[in-house]
């Protein structure tokens, strides 16, 4: 895959999510990559949006708004008190 990754390009990432305290929310390290097609329902569209444009073997950090991500939460029902930002750092295998 040395093409640069527009939507529909087929692709598998290694990825860590994270909230704004650091702690890690979500992560495939250690295990299989994810597989999916660019610009599918399958995936967050934050993460559609971050891996376009990038080729195989780019590491890249970004920021994803709630509302691009799981959307907002109430932190009652999941005992957070504070929701800022969810990390993930995207490896293309």
């Amino acid at each position: 895959m040395s093409d640069v990754i527009k939507e529909g390009s087929e692709i598998e990432i290694v990825y860590e999510g994270k909230l704004g305290d650091g702690r890690v929310i979500d992560t495939n390290k250690g295990k299989d990559p994810l597989h999916f097609i660019v610009g599918s329902s399958s995936i967050i569209q934050g993460i559609n949006e971050a891996v376009v444009g990038m080729k195989e073997g780019e590491t890249k950090r970004v920021t994803i708004k709630p509302e691009k991500a799981y959307g907002f939460f109430d932190k009652v029902t999941i005992r957070l008190k504070h929701l800022i930002q969810k990390y993930f750092y995207l490896i293309m295998i």
